[in-house]
């Protein structure tokens, strides 16, 4: 996704703050080129390259005011140390037991009654015999965690069952 019209006054006060931490002057014109060139970019990812480069100011890249080529080196950073972060996440949940999607218990299968999708609880009590994919599939990193550590059909992973 990229930068959008309504996206401008989160995108001037996201470079606002980062100039007032570094004592710089952003005149309409020069904003204007930074929007042009970080247009490619999302919202979310600038406001964090902005942050990251707030908490830098004075060291390293970031000993002025930064330029848009070290706003968007700041952005894959920043997507990189939250990638890092999820997974952190996902492996402590994993060793802990915890769960994602109370739906599916992180099975990625919801159960259902009659075509429509029920609660754990109530698919128990009910007898439940049919699942359908649940909705947290596509966001559910410990889902995805648990995934990709079962073998493919045709690989040897053992007798599992």
């Amino acid at each position: 996704m990229s930068l959008t019209a309504s996206d401008r006054p989160r995108f001037w006060r996201a470079l606002g703050d980062t100039a007032k931490v570094y004592n710089h002057a952003l005149d309409d014109d020069r904003r204007e080129h930074y929007w042009r060139a970080l247009q490619d970019l999302d919202i979310q990812q600038v406001e964090a390259a902005c942050e990251a480069a707030e908490k830098r100011a004075g060291t390293g890249n970031c000993r002025f005011f930064p330029l848009p080529g070290t706003i968007r080196a700041l952005t894959s950073e920043s997507t990189s140390i939250q990638r890092a972060s999820v997974t952190a996440m996902t492996q402590a949940a994993l060793k802990q037991g915890d769960v994602y999607c109370l739906g599916c218990d992180d099975t990625g299968w919801a159960p259902t009654i009659d075509g429509r999708v029920v609660s754990l609880l109530e698919a128990v009590k009910r007898n439940a015999r049919h699942v359908r994919p649940c909705s947290c599939r596509a966001s559910n990193h410990i889902y995805a965690a648990k995934k990709a550590r079962e073998p493919k059909i045709g690989q040897s992973g053992g007798d599992r069952y």
